[in-house]
This record gives structure tokens, sequence and C-alpha cells, in this order.
């Protein structure tokens, strides 16, 4: 499942167990981001590491969670967080697909319908 999500999330990577990210970020926006990522942790109940190494802001989130969907969401929610912080020309720049985000929203729309509905997909 989370392997999947990643997909169309070409910056995020899975290994050891964990999905990382590193942003490059100032050490303000930095700042910026981990405030906004804390926010939204306290809402879906995750414990994210940050770090801050050679200018780069390192997010480090467990795979092995039980509800997949929302630890995609949540790497979602950081990726927006970060346009916030950056500005979306900057961000748009750094990604090498710019609508990831609303590909996977409909992935995971026609995901939670087939769950409803019985079908598979």
């Amino acid at each position: 499942m989370v392997l999947e999500g990643l997909q169309d999330m070409p910056n995020w990577e899975h290994h050891d167990g964990h999905i990382t990210r590193a942003l490059e970020l100032d050490d303000s926006q930095h700042a910026q981001l981990v405030e906004q990522i804390r926010i939204v942790a306290d809402t879906f109940g995750l414990n994210p590491t940050l770090d801050r190494r050679n200018g780069l802001t390192h997010v480090s989130l467990c795979a092995d969670q039980p509800d997949g969907d929302s630890l995609i969401t949540f790497a979602g929610r950081i990726e927006s967080a970060y346009i916030a912080v950056v500005g979306d020309e900057i961000a748009r720049a750094r990604q090498p697909r710019p609508h990831w985000w609303a590909r996977l929203k409909v992935q995971l729309n026609g995901k939670k319908r087939a769950a409803r509905t019985g079908a598979s997909g």
C-alpha cells in the first residue's frame, strides 16, 4: 500500500521501514515547516523524525503504520506545507512531477469507493 502511494511522490523514498524526504530549506523556512508538520502530525497521531543536516530538512516516517492511506496523506500534507513555505514556483522547480497530488487524490478516492462497494482495484 505505502509503496504504491509513493510511486506518485518521486521525492519520497522507502528504505529501512521508513519513508523519507529531504527538503531544501533555509533556517527560517525549516522552522516554519517544522511547526506546520508538528500540527499535522498531531492531527494524524504520527510521530515523524525531523532533523536538519547540510542545509536540508530530513523528514522520516515509520512505514509500519496500520493505515497506509493516512501515512501517504500525511506525506502529501508535508508536500503542501513545503509548497506553502517556499512558494509554488520554487517548489515546482524542485518537483519532477508537479501534479502528483491531484493524481494521488484520484487514486485514493477510487480505492475508497472500491472498498465501499466491495470491488477490487
